[in-house]
């Protein structure tokens, strides 16, 4: 479960369901909904200002796959005709389809990222993947679901846009947020008590520790996944994180839940921290160290950090590669077999790290929003500068040297 587990998005910037004035103030919104025929297929379309030329932006691209839907115009004579990509039309509505994938039950991967639906339960999951394009002229497009639920897309720098309907879910009233939480699995949301006051009290911790004044909601999709598979993953995106929960023939066990507040933790804490690359080693890294440290003292958590590292590289062949050669053989060299490096050994540097801070009076919480990365790789000068100001050069060093 490693190179699936952890390609991952993870900043966010802006969103919000249903109703705010900001979307009052939206002049596109895309109206999405299942073919009711045609299961597999998902419509969309637009109204928009019929006099005013659009320029229509191909969608951002997953992987290598470089298809784009076929568009249509709609114009005021009634007159219809196929959008150029690129190339500016004026049009009264804009439609298009695109094609979903049916899933069998405990099966969806998050990872994966591609459109799906279930039609034994009727959910859907929508991704922006070669699925919704952009509009040159126009900065700010909702997306609206059957549901009415509507979300801001976000921008390319941002993650991409995720969306589902048809399951069902219940509310968490953090401190200062919402977070909607849905499931293909009906049980885990009855039975909710069992998990879902521990995913309240990591949630608010981790706001403590990131504020962030402009995430206003977000929404957590649980995917059963049978143990026999021996994969989960989950991935980040805007306005919602997937994640996948492990089922024994069906039933949701206790280090289900377990590995179910991690990852919810973890891809939670992508959308609250925009500093790091995600998908580079310290935004990976501090992402699971959190996510440990928000379940610690609880009855799900895990072994600390410095022992997982430990049982994870004795039998791991590359665990003496440094955390940023690591890094750059992932981005530089696409050899992904180094990633998991930054789900255990980095969350061992940072676990160290915050060791030593605590032993002279101070703690990673306190200075984690001080936090700079350069060239990609690099702590900032400005950031170790503070680390060594409370626990000295030689400690500094000798973790260093550890771990990067």
């Amino acid at each position: 479960m490693f190179k699936t587990i952890i390609k991952s998005y993870g900043t966010l910037l802006l969103l919000s369901f249903g109703s705010s004035s900001a979307l009052a103030e939206i002049p596109v919104t895309y109206n999405v909904k299942a073919d009711s025929n045609q299961p597999d297929i998902i419509k969309v379309d637009t109204k928009t200002n019929g006099n005013q030329a659009l320029t229509w932006v191909k969608p951002r691209q997953y992987r290598d796959n470089e298809f784009a839907p076929q568009l249509t115009c709609l114009k005021r004579d009634g007159t219809s005709s196929i959008i150029v990509y690129g190339q500016p039309i004026a049009c009264s509505k804009v439609t298009w389809e695109v094609t979903t994938k049916n899933v069998e039950p405990s099966s969806y991967s998050p990872s994966d990222q591609y459109n799906a639906h279930n039609s034994k339960q009727g959910w859907y999951v929508l991704t922006e993947w070669n699925t919704l394009p952009r509009i040159k002229e126009q900065d700010q497009i909702q997306v609206c679901s059957p549901e009415k639920d509507c979300a801001l897309m976000p921008t390319t720098s941002q993650p991409p846009f995720f969306m589902v309907w048809g399951m069902p879910k219940t509310v968490v009233d953090l401190a200062s947020k919402q977070v909607v939480v849905r499931s293909d699995l009906p049980q885990l949301i009855e039975k909710k008590e069992l998990w879902l006051p521990s995913l309240e009290n990591q949630l608010n911790y981790l706001l403590k520790v990131f504020p962030d004044n402009q995430l206003q909601n977000w929404g957590i999709t649980f995917f059963a996944k049978d143990k026999a598979e021996r994969r989960i993953s989950g991935s980040s995106g805007v306005p919602n994180i997937f994640v996948n929960v492990w089922t024994d023939k069906g039933v949701v066990t206790n280090d289900s839940l377990q590995w179910l507040l991690k990852i919810s933790a973890h891809e939670s804490l992508h959308l609250l921290q925009n500093k790091l690359p995600a998908n580079g080693w310290t935004g990976e890294s501090l992402a699971e160290y959190y996510a440990l440290k928000s379940m610690e003292n609880t009855s799900f958590a895990f072994k600390d950090p410095i022992q997982r590292w430990n049982d994870f590289a004795e039998k791991y062949p590359f665990s003496s590669t440094g955390l940023i050669e690591a890094n750059k053989n992932v981005d530089e060299k696409k050899e992904y077999q180094y990633y998991p490096l930054f789900y255990f050994k980095g969350p061992a540097f940072w676990y160290e790290v915050d060791t030593a801070l605590q032993n002279n009076g101070s703690n990673l919480d306190q200075i984690i929003n001080s936090i700079d990365v350069i060239n990609g790789y690099q702590l900032s000068p400005t950031f170790v500068a503070i680390i060594t100001n409370k626990i000295g050069m030689q400690r500094w060093n000798e973790i260093k040297n550890k771990y990067l």
